[in-house]
C-alpha cells in the first residue's frame, strides 16, 4: 500500500495546535504540588474565572458518583470535595472533549463516542491499577484518558483516504499499522509529540507512544495497564464499527490477570461507563 503522506509533514502539524490554555496551564501545575502545598484557594479562583470549568466542576460534584447529600453550588467547595486528583482529570477530560468536539467522522467516531471511549478506557486503567498496581491508579487514568489523542491530528488524512484506510481494516491489519503505513506515523507517536508540545510530563509521553507496542519483557506497568485497559474498552466499540478486537493476552498475563478477573473488571467497567461518560456529554 503505497504511503500518501509522510512522517515529517504530519508532525509538523503538531504546531499548528493551540497551545493548551493559560488557566488550564496553571491549573495542570497546581494540582501536581503534593496536597500539603496545594493552594485550594488558588485553584478554585481559576476555576470561578472559567465559567465553563466552573460549570463543569459543580456538574461533577453534584453527580450521582459522589452522592453528596445536599447540592454544592460553590466551586470552592466543590473543589476541596473533589480533590487535587479529580480537578486534574476533569481539566484535563474538559481540554480533550473541547478538542475534538467536531468528532472524528474519518475513524467513524462522533465527540460523544470518542469521549465515551477515552473516559472508559481511562476508568479501565485506574479499576485495574487499584486492583494489581494501586500506586500508579493516578497516572493510569490520566494515560487512559490522553492515549488516543494522536487521532486528533490523523483524522482529516484518514478522511481523505477513507477507502485506502477502510481497504486495509478490512485485510485484517491493525489500525496503527494502517496508519504508519499510510501516513508515516501512527496515532500512538503523534499523541506523544502533541503531549510533547503541550509540556505535560516526558513519561506520560512516551508510555503514550508504547501503547500499541506488543508487551514484552522491560514494558513499563503503565504500558501494560493501558494495553488491558484500552482492549477490555475497544471491544464494544470496534463491534459498533466492525472491527475485530480481543483483550490483549500478554498485558494480562505480565499482569496476572484471570479470565475470572477480566470478567469482573468488565462488569465494573460496564456500570461505571454511562455515569462517566455524561460527565462530559450529557
Amino acid at each position: 500500500m503505497p504511503p500518501v503522506a509522510n512522517a515529517e509533514d504530519v508532525i509538523a502539524q503538531v504546531d499548528s495546535l493551540p497551545p493548551l490554555p493559560a488557566a488550564t496551564q496553571r491549573l495542570l501545575i497546581l494540582t501536581s504540588l503534593p496536597p500539603d502545598r496545594a493552594d485550594v484557594v488558588e485553584i478554585s479562583k481559576v476555576i470561578t474565572h472559567e465559567p465553563a470549568l466552573a460549570a463543569l466542576a459543580l456538574k461533577w460534584v453534584n453527580s450521582p458518583l459522589y452522592g453528596v447529600r445536599v447540592e454544592v453550588r460553590n466551586v470552592h467547595q466543590a473543589v476541596s470535595l473533589m480533590g487535587l486528583r479529580v480537578i486534574r482529570q476533569m481539566v484535563l477530560g474538559f481540554e480533550l472533549h473541547s478538542r475534538t468536539s467536531q468528532g472524528l467522522f474519518g475513524y467513524g467516531m462522533s465527540a460523544a463516542v470518542f469521549s465515551e471511549h477515552s473516559l472508559a478506557t481511562a476508568t479501565a486503567c485506574q479499576l485495574l491499577a487499584e486492583h494489581y498496581i494501586p500506586t500508579l491508579k493516578d497516572e493510569a487514568f490520566t494515560l487512559g484518558l490522553l492515549h488516543d489523542i494522536g487521532m486528533l491530528l490523523l483524522d482529516p488524512l484518514v478522511k481523505e483516504h477513507r477507502d485506502l484506510f477502510a481497504a486495509a481494516l478490512r485485510g485484517g491489519m491493525a489500525q496503527e499499522q494502517a496508519e504508519r503505513d499510510l501516513f508515516g506515523i501512527d496515532h500512538c507517536v503523534l499523541g506523544a509529540k502533541i503531549l510533547q508540545a503541550w509540556n505535560l510530563p516526558a513519561d506520560t509521553a512516551e508510555q503514550i507512544a508504547l501503547h500499541h507496542t506488543p508487551v514484552e519483557e522491560g514494558t513499563p506497568p503503565l504500558v501494560i495497564l493501558l494495553h488491558v485497559g484500552d482492549s477490555l474498552t475497544e471491544i464494544p466499540f470496534a463491534q459498533r464499527l466492525g472491527h475485530p478486537a480481543k483483550v490483549d493476552e500478554a498485558a494480562c498475563r505480565a499482569l496476572g490477570i484471570s479470565q475470572d478477573g477480566l470478567k469482573t473488571l468488565s462488569a465494573h467497567l460496564e456500570a461505571s461507563r454511562e455515569g462517566a461518560a455524561s460527565l462530559f456529554t450529557g
